[in-house]
């Protein structure tokens, strides 16, 4: 098995190089899938790196947008990163239900954007797990990544170990990032499908004692991924990685696209 060089600790002087340039294309023996879901305005300033780690990790993509149809700035990514009609779905998401949008934490609207991430995901993972039936095959590797993310050092994807999700330090507002995250297909099923359990989540982070520091955060995003991680015993391990969200993302594009 070949191995890709160990994550380095962030570096603050490090001088922003082209990814394909400064890090040689490795070959692992896992099949990966990258799913990309919901937000990716802002994609095609961050495009070589997508599709850097699709040859680094020959990979295939899956994506999940709430809007209806496609347009020509999403074919665009699609045909980049080598997407087929069976790994792209679109679709309107519904209307958040009472329970999520009467938390009082936060603004409804604010609501049904982290009700629709989670919605998107877990229509990206259901159009993966097609594709696999379709295709006969089992990914070994799933990493759930944003399209929107800028980065200074390849993702090295080294080892997985079992009952773990890897996820980045940083980002966590009491919880644990929810940018992106990587582990085994199992692990990712629970990480990705959170969706499905998203209303006993939504109840226990309300029962849940203020997190020291966060007392004014409530329910969020990152807290439920916590809550469903913890309830189903998986290990989060993170890990340094030096990266941001690319400023495009709030560009107001004529086919703008959100969550």
């Amino acid at each position: 098995m070949v191995l890709a060089k160990s994550i380095h600790m962030r570096n603050k002087t490090m001088k922003h190089k082209p990814v394909s340039a400064e890090y040689k294309i490795i070959k692992v023996p896992l099949r990966t899938a990258f799913i990309i879901y919901g937000r990716i305005d802002g994609y095609e300033h961050v495009l070589d790196n997508l599709i850097h780690l699709k040859k680094k990790y020959n990979a295939d993509y899956f994506c999940s947008l709430n809007k209806e149809v496609k347009t020509a700035y999403h074919q665009k990514l699609y045909d980049s990163l080598g997407m087929k009609a069976d790994q792209i779905h679109n679709e309107k998401t519904p209307v958040a239900p009472d329970y999520i949008l009467n938390m009082g934490y936060r603004t409804p609207p604010e609501y049904q954007f982290m009700y629709s991430a989670f919605y998107q995901q877990c229509k990206t993972f259901e159009l993966m797990e097609k594709y696999e039936k379709k295709h006969g095959i089992k990914y070994d590797c799933v990493v759930v990544y944003r399209a929107d993310i800028e980065t200074r050092e390849s993702l090295n994807i080294n080892e997985l170990k079992a009952n773990t999700i890897y996820i980045p330090e940083g980002d966590s507002w009491g919880g644990v990032s929810a940018l992106f995250a990587y582990g085994k297909r199992d692990v990712m099923k629970i990480y990705s499908t959170l969706f499905r359990s998203l209303e006993p989540l939504c109840k226990k982070g309300i029962q849940e004692p203020q997190r020291p520091g966060y007392k004014d955060v409530g329910v969020n995003h990152e807290f439920l991924i916590l809550l469903q991680m913890n309830a189903n015993g998986v290990h989060i391990q993170r890990f340094n990685h030096d990266y941001n969200l690319h400023k495009g993302r709030h560009a107001k594009l004529p086919e703008y696209q959100t969550p």
